[in-house]
């Protein structure tokens, strides 16, 4: 697979502390050299993974993926809603984010998917100021980190052509 042109790609956010899942109203910037190179190198590590192969009539979620007429946000929105709340109560599942894309690649084949970015969490600084005024460096850890792209996802759905 060459390199891959990006037609829509949107992240929804799903979050447990608040009980809910946030809907992205606009899509990502498909030209956008890290949302290009992002979703790239996860398309190309899934396909190159010991993923399982099913037929599309063998997965209602793909059929629903690239069936629809409707608005690809739309589309996004609600199986988002609808893996969110089959997930929302299980904790052994990692906290994550559900990323849908549709790319064509230099050959015309198209790949539209849908796949779960589990969170990693992350010690980073902070700089930061106290009632004084005065720069006091910190230590935090930030728990909603997406995994490196060359990592792979354990789960979601790519459908090709």
């Amino acid at each position: 697979m060459n390199s891959l042109e990006i037609k829509n790609a949107v992240i929804n956010v799903m979050n447990r502390e608040i009980n809910s899942a946030v809907f992205s109203q606009k899509e990502l910037d498909g030209r956008d050299q890290i949302v290009q190179e992002y979703i790239e190198k996860l398309v190309k590590k899934f396909l190159n993974s010991e993923c399982l192969t099913l037929d599309l009539a063998a997965s209602e979620p793909a059929q629903y993926l690239v069936g629809q007429s409707e608005d690809f946000i739309e589309v996004a929105e609600k199986l988002t809603q609808f893996y969110f709340e089959a997930i929302k109560t299980w904790e052994e599942i990692p906290e994550g984010d559900l990323l849908f894309f549709r790319a064509e690649d230099g050959y015309g084949k198209t790949y539209t998917g849908m796949v779960k970015l589990d969170f990693s969490a992350k010690y980073i600084h902070l700089i930061d100021y106290d009632d004084d005024n005065l720069v006091t460096n910190k230590i935090s850890q930030n728990k909603t980190i997406l995994p490196n792209p060359g990592q792979g996802v354990s789960c979601g759905i790519i459908v090709k052509d």
